[in-house]
């Protein structure tokens, strides 16, 4: 059971108990079905917009195989350049 509290701030208190600052995972008890996680909204909205931010990417490309591959050659210059 996974529980998520979401608050506009964390006090510094809170933030001292969370073990995985990624993910905002507390301790919680010694069950490890059960988890704790503490998040802002500006953690769960960043999160979101990047999520939405890529999709509007992907549904606004119009792809043939020739844009597609140019793409890819662009957005991944570091592994199509490499001899």
């Amino acid at each position: 059971m996974d529980i998520v509290i979401v608050s506009s701030e964390i006090k510094a208190e809170a933030r001292k108990e969370i073990k995985d600052h990624k993910t905002g995972e507390i301790s919680y008890g010694q069950d490890p079905l059960k988890k704790l996680y503490i998040k802002t909204w500006a953690d769960v909205l960043n999160v979101n917009n990047a999520a939405l931010s890529k999709m509007k990417e992907l549904l606004n490309s119009n792809l043939d195989k020739e844009d597609g591959l140019n793409y890819l050659q662009k957005k991944y210059s570091h592994v199509f350049n490499k001899k």
